[in-house]
């Protein structure tokens, strides 16, 4: 198994490619990241992220996690990092995710400890919830006794707001009983400030 470098490379070079200079100043700034930006809007992003994965697809599980670990540890920018995040989702890598995905998810998690990464990490968390309920259930009721404040609350709160506007309760407590689409469902992102950080 080995990470497709061309494939980082051809992600790095496409995001790149589209940099709005004049965008990545204040989004750095509004996000308080030490990490630098592009200036690449997410929708463009993911477009460019989807269409080199699409040119080069992978072909087993293992090449698909270290694809994605090599392009988050070796982001210079935070464009990378976001791309990263985006590759278990392309239509290749959906056919070839597996449970163990769950764990290189949770180093996302650990490691990036900010909002804007962990909304969307809970998506591809709950993907791999619907698929394999039985192997990834007993995973995510770890992380609510996670000494990383990251993981325990992918799992342990929920932003589906009641009327009154506060949050719904804590998702670890239902877990075991409810279906893997409602999970999804109620896995909205947070509504966090920017430069929110779990720590």
């Amino acid at each position: 198994m080995a990470a497709d470098v061309e494939l980082t490379g051809a992600v790095r070079a496409a995001l790149r490619g589209a940099a709005q200079p004049d965008l990545a100043r204040p989004t750095q700034a509004y996000m308080k990241s030490a990490t630098p930006f592009l200036g690449v809007r997410v929708p463009v992003m993911r477009t460019l992220t989807r269409a080199e994965a699409k040119l080069r697809p992978f072909t087993t599980s293992a090449d698909l996690i270290d694809t994605v670990l090599r392009l988050w540890r070796e982001a210079g920018y935070r464009e990378e990092r976001y791309a990263a995040i985006t590759l278990p989702g392309t239509p290749t890598a959906r056919r070839l995710r597996d449970p163990a995905v769950l764990q290189t998810l949770e180093e996302l998690i650990v490691t990036g400890a900010w909002w804007d990464y962990v909304d969307e990490l809970a998506h591809r968390a709950g993907d791999l919830l619907a698929g394999w309920p039985a192997e990834v259930r007993p995973a995510l009721l770890t992380w609510p006794r996670s000494d990383h404040r990251c993981t325990r609350e992918q799992i342990t709160s929920s932003t589906e707001a009641s009327g009154s506007g506060t949050a719904s309760a804590p998702l670890a407590s239902r877990v075991a009983s409810t279906s893997a689409s409602a999970l999804r469902r109620r896995s909205r992102p947070w509504h966090r400030p920017a430069g929110f950080q779990c720590v």
